[in-house]
């Protein structure tokens, strides 16, 4: 069932649909040499909304020296329209239905290399290639001018990451990474919207009583994002803090966490179904979080 109240328009949305989907999955693994590795998976998944799909997954693993390991790495995989990309319709007002949506698909290509310096230092450098085809996306019918949700878009993305981590004998732990990557209409060659080319994040973790409680701040960067309307969202800093204990109280967890520390002014690029063109987000935020285990 999926219900939504249009007060602008006086329009109720009710919807009852049944649905059903289920899957089987089958992995194995191959030892070709001492320091090869195959590693294969296939997965089957059926919808009674759109059929069926296959999807393999493949790792191929070496180990030319002990602290060395390279990855060559091979995927498929692919998101189900929801209900609300299905189904919404406003009474043909501004936006109809699309019960005929196909999955959106992605084939994934990486190549991976994990390098242990000694001391603590471990660098891990990554080359990906993603081919996304069919993607769901809202659009206008030229036809009767409503909108409504199509897969339109083949999407190509390529880029690097590279991320080093250190670890420390008092229990300080330390990672800094770094992306670029390029996303681009597979048939424009156009960059699209809200696709960083840079990325930052970097975190720091120490225990303030050993193995009980940890504090850790992570700080992350993105860079400016093309809007719907041709200009750019720009790029910010965002700074968060958590505060956790693990084994304090037997059986429980806790984290108290901090998000946007300094309360900083940002925006995301809209859709087509918002007036503006980019929309701004929550400033600080707090969150506690408690889970006990029995």
């Amino acid at each position: 069932m999926f219900k939504y109240d249009d007060p602008l328009y006086d329009v109720t949305f009710d919807v009852k649909k049944n649905s059903q989907n289920w899957a089987l999955y089958a992995q194995d693994e191959f030892n070709i040499f001492n320091n090869l590795i195959l590693n294969f998976g296939l997965r089957y998944d059926k919808y009674t909304t759109f059929g069926s799909t296959i999807n393999p997954r493949a790792a191929l693993i070496y180990n030319p020296l002990e602290q060395t390991t390279i990855k060559l790495l091979y995927g498929e995989a692919f998101r189900a329209p929801i209900p609300s990309e299905l189904y919404y319709s406003d009474g043909n007002i501004t936006q109809k239905a699309n019960p005929n949506l196909k999955p959106e698909l992605i084939k994934t290509y990486e190549l991976v290399l994990d390098q242990s310096l000694g001391r603590g230092f471990l660098v891990e450098a990554l080359l990906f290639y993603n081919d996304i085809k069919d993607l769901i996306t809202m659009e206008t019918d030229p036809a009767d001018g409503l909108i409504v949700y199509n897969n339109v878009e083949s999407l190509i993305t390529k880029g690097a990451e590279l991320q080093l981590e250190k670890a420390w004998d008092n229990g300080i732990k330390g990672k800094i990474g770094y992306t670029y990557q390029q996303t681009k209409n597979a048939l424009a060659n156009q960059t699209v919207v809200n696709s960083p080319a840079h990325l930052i994040k970097a975190t720091m973790m120490a225990p303030l009583l050993k193995n009980k409680i940890f504090a850790a701040i992570e700080e992350q960067y993105t860079s400016d994002r093309k809007l719907l309307d041709g200009s750019s969202a720009s790029s910010f800093f965002l700074t968060n803090f958590t505060l956790s204990s693990a084994n304090y109280i037997k059986a429980m967890e806790a984290s108290m966490s901090v998000y946007n520390l300094f309360n900083k002014k940002y925006s995301d690029p809209a859709s087509y179904e918002h007036l503006q063109s980019a929309i701004e987000q929550d400033g600080i935020n707090f969150r506690l979080k408690v889970t006990y285990k029995f």
